[in-house]
């Protein structure tokens, strides 16, 4: 009688299949884990700004109808303390709104690989400040100002240096009430939500939006009159006219012109 051997483990070319199987896989499902974690990056990042959005509501209470103060230039408002010589002292927003949100951490969007870096000068002792978000012009509005607060941007994805011209001033925002968009550049805007941005409004509800949505920056969505901005010299369009793009995912530069 013959006695058969037990194959004991696999042979190579099964083991070959087995691998192959498994990269194939990994190539199909890898890139869901990913867009589910970014998902919920963005569900993160919406949330902050909803906070903010709901501090911003209750400045404006405490302030009679006025909403907070964002600039470089404390003497814009007569808020330059005397002695105090140049532009004065930085009143970034994130600190105005800190009373009311309680956690630095919100100003930190998950998805955000550059963050800014600024300093708040208007405290004693100053406040160092981590963002992702920039802040529509120099605020301080009136609450009637506000002809349709469904359609007004409040504050909105950006990113830090490198991608940002403006670098670690990137949460200045707007520089003129009245000249939309004249400080801040494209490059600003981060769309790091799988190419769309999350954009806070002036009711106070959160909304991810295209490129397409915003540029170009003289949107009546910039202005509380609801009016859309004549074209400017000094615009978003024009000013940086190295660098006519917006920032996308990771870091990735896209022309404004071709926005997704």
């Amino acid at each position: 009688m013959f006695s058969f051997l037990k194959r004991k483990g696999f042979t190579l070319i099964e083991l070959l299949v087995v691998i192959a199987i498994i990269a194939i896989l990994a190539a199909i499902l890898f890139p869901v884990f990913a867009q589910a974690r970014e998902t919920a990056r963005k569900a993160s990042c919406q949330s902050n700004l909803k906070q903010m959005g709901n501090a911003w509501y209750m400045y404006a209470q405490d302030y009679d109808e006025t909403s907070n103060i964002n600039t470089w230039n404390s003497r814009t408002f007569g808020d330059q303390p005397p002695g105090v010589g140049g532009f004065g002292l930085l009143q970034i927003f994130g600190q105005r709104l800190q009373p009311y949100i309680k956690n630095y951490q919100v100003l930190r969007c998950p998805s955000d690989a550059f963050p800014w870096t600024s300093t708040d000068t208007q405290e004693v002792p100053s406040v160092r400040l981590v963002g992702s978000y920039m802040h529509n012009s120099y605020g301080r509005w009136r609450m009637a100002e506000i002809q349709a607060p469904a359609d007004f941007f409040i504050i909105w994805d950006t990113s830090g240096p490198p991608t940002c011209t403006q670098g670690n001033n990137a949460w200045i925002g707007t520089e003129n009430i009245n000249s939309t968009f004249s400080w801040g550049s494209r490059d600003c805007f981060a769309a790091r939500h799988q190419d769309q941005i999350n954009m806070l409004y002036a009711d106070s509800h959160v909304k991810t939006v295209r490129c397409a949505q915003v540029f170009p920056c003289g949107n009546a969505g910039f202005n509380p009159s609801n009016v859309r901005s004549p074209a400017n010299p000094n615009s978003c369009w024009n000013r940086y006219s190295n660098k006519p793009n917006y920032t996308a995912n990771n870091g990735r530069a896209v022309p404004v012109m071709t926005c997704p």
